[in-house]
């Protein structure tokens, strides 16, 4: 049965997020639910220039969701289907103004020199030029709208006080805006009232702004006189007092404007959110059972400046919750101790052996897996729209580790405790079958800590580290966990880990200072058999476990029975032969690359770039576009 998505809110930021889910869930149902519809929305009476205003949060974020909102304003621009949208030159003055953190996302942006700043007025101030995207909300929202309702989605007007209303859905995203105050309970979402004017002046060609609040920004059709910024009003009706104040201080910066006609007067509220944009998944109690919500609010004043990047991630949120595991989540740790375990295996060894090639082999999946997988992880960071292949690699990728991950743990467990406590020369098989047991004991405690871990606490969130976490999680690397249970949860999870680590790290500096036990630890190997131990056998000997004999004719040598313990593997692994180490890694290299050569070829050709002008090279075209674009061609 195919899932049943709802996503709250029909701006500007409701409606991409829709479409976006639409687009890349091509099984789900997707249902669109507003109060107010095109052109009622507080969206519509933007000017819709691009450019972080009125928001909080990283810039690393904003600079990110930024420029794949600019990349597809301009693409859609360039296809010439959506009304309302353009390229603009403009430029922002303030009192010591700073660089811009978005200065590379714009297709050009310079520091203001002291001639420009005069010929506008703004002696002694700071600013920056820029060439940018503009897009009308109240043109571009109904295209938008069309074309998530040609792909099959549905669209309610109605309004949902209470999330219990949607209890028959699997999912529900929240892109209510203001309104998540209420819904959701969040008393960090605030009004931040804006008043505009918008006039009859086809002289202005540029956008300009000032800080604290005055700014002309021309559309298609009018010029957009602002503005207020009055942070806790929730008024929505006109201040006669305001409009007056805005055209006061915009014709006193271009004269011009006193001809200029007065067509409509419009207020609003941005939803702003200290802390900046909540983008992240929330499991919650909707009527009588548990729902994932994917929140997506508090763009503040930057509706139109990250839409499309947030839906994008936004997206990404469900297709985890289905299976799809974050490719980060154990890379580092795996990789960390995979690189121990093979200096631990090979430490003080002139010879390698075959049940260290059969370690080798596995420990250099494990590498490659953790390589690939961080690879995957950052360009899933930089390129959200890439969510499918990477999410289809983390699925193999977690899938083909595990059973080798215990493999590993549990042989690796047993040589660093035996070579830990080597109890000179005398061995009792006893205990080495209690030490045994302790390294599977070990790694299933690992494994299960792991899966409790993500059942409680709602799993890893990758790239979503927008937003800070709510009051009673606790956040570790790439887990975000809640309530007590979970903390308890993650805080044995990461003990378990650092104790491994610690050991593999003890053992090798022990085996570096210690001769004795560096020699012992070479002797423990059930598989160093020589000649001499046949040998001394026929001579009448009888050598103990790890017991020094003499060597036959051909020179001296160091015989050792096989542990108990470890007969059924050598007898296992002796199959494997005796193949040298380069040959092991090239092969364990290669069939990894064979094994994951499908999602690779996915993901590059998900990528690839169209062929672009060299005017038109700043703006990169995402892989959303191409496969919206084979979408398109296939329904035609």
């Amino acid at each position: 049965m195919a899932p049943s998505v709802a996503v709250l809110g029909a701006g500007v930021v409701g409606v991409s997020t829709a479409l976006a889910l639409r687009t890349d869930l091509e099984h789900a149902e997707v249902t669109l639910i507003g109060a107010e519809l095109t052109p009622d929305t507080t969206g519509d009476g933007s000017a819709g220039v691009w450019g972080p205003r009125s928001i909080a949060g990283p810039h690393i974020q904003l600079n990110k969701w930024g420029r794949l909102t600019h990349d597809f304003i301009h693409q859609l621009w360039q296809e010439g289907e959506c009304p309302g949208l353009g390229i603009v030159s403009a430029y922002d003055v303030e009192e010591n103004m700073p660089e811009p953190f978005w200065k590379d996302v714009p297709f050009s942006c310079t520091p203001m020199t002291e001639r420009d700043l005069a010929e506008g007025g703004h002696q002694g101030k700071k600013g920056y030029r820029y060439v940018t995207v503009y897009a009308e909300p109240s043109k571009m929202l109904p295209f938008l709208m069309k074309r998530f309702r040609d792909r099959g989605g549905k669209v309610i007007k109605a309004r949902v006080k209470t999330l219990d209303e949607l209890s028959g859905y699997d999912i529900i995203v929240n892109c209510t805006g203001i309104g998540a105050r209420e819904l959701v309970g969040d008393e960090k979402v605030m009004p931040v009232r804006g008043q505009v004017i918008k006039v009859h002046a086809p002289s202005v060609k540029n956008a300009k702004f000032s800080f604290p609040g005055t700014y002309v920004i021309p559309n298609d059709e009018f010029v957009v006189l602002g503005g207020t910024a009055q942070r806790g009003d929730w008024r929505v009706d006109i201040d006669d007092g305001d409009t007056a104040a805005i055209l006061a201080r915009c014709r006193r910066w271009i004269p011009s404007l006193q001809s200029a006609r007065v067509e409509r007067v419009w207020a609003g509220l941005r939803p702003f959110r200290d802390g900046g944009v909540r983008l992240e998944v929330e499991r919650r109690m909707v009527a009588d059972r548990e729902v994932p919500v994917v929140h997506n609010y508090g763009h503040g004043g930057s509706g139109v400046t990250m839409f499309w990047g947030c839906a994008l991630q936004a997206t990404m949120q469900p297709a985890e919750l289905y299976g799809w595991v974050a490719a980060a989540a154990a890379a580092p740790l795996q990789a960390t101790l995979a690189v121990g375990l093979l200096c631990l295996l090979h430490a003080g060894r002139a010879r390698w052996r075959t049940v260290d090639l059969f370690l080798v082999a596995v420990v250099a999946q494990q590498l490659v897996a953790a390589l690939l997988a961080l690879g995957f992880s950052l360009l899933r960071l930089m390129r959200p729209e890439a969510a499918a292949a990477c999410a289809a690699f983390a699925w193999g990728w977690t899938a083909l580790r595990t059973l080798q991950a215990s493999t590993v743990a549990s042989m690796a467990a047993d040589r660093v405790l035996t070579a830990q406590w080597p109890y000179k020369y005398r061995y009792s098989v006893r205990r080495n079958q209690i030490r045994y047991h302790i390294g599977v004991l070990a790694t299933v405690a690992v494994l299960v800590g792991t899966a409790a871990l993500f059942s409680a606490g709602g799993g890893a969130h990758g790239a979503d580290g927008a937003s800070a976490p709510a009051p009673g999680e606790c956040t570790f690397l790439p887990y975000r966990v809640s309530g007590q249970f979970g903390v308890f949860l993650l805080s044995l999870h990461v003990l378990l880990a650092v104790v491994t680590v610690a050991a593999v790290v003890a053992v090798q500096v022990l085996l570096c200072l210690r001769p004795r036990l560096r020699h012992a630890h070479s002797d423990l190997n059930p598989l160093n058999h020589t000649a001499s131990d046949t040998s001394a056998s026929s001579a009448g000997a009888a050598p103990r476990y790890g017991a020094m004999t003499p060597g036959t004719a051909a020179g001296a040598g160091v015989a050792t029975l096989p542990h108990p313990v470890n007969r059924r593997r050598r007898r296992a692994v002796r199959r494997l032969g005796d193949f040298r180490w380069p040959t092991v890694a090239l092969v364990t290299v290669l069939c990894h690359v064979i094994n994951h050569l499908p999602y690779l070829l996915q993901l590059q050709l998900q990528l690839r770039p169209a062929s672009q002008s060299a005017a038109s090279s700043k703006a990169t075209v995402t892989g959303w576009t191409q496969r919206l674009d084979s979408l398109e061609r296939r329904v035609r």
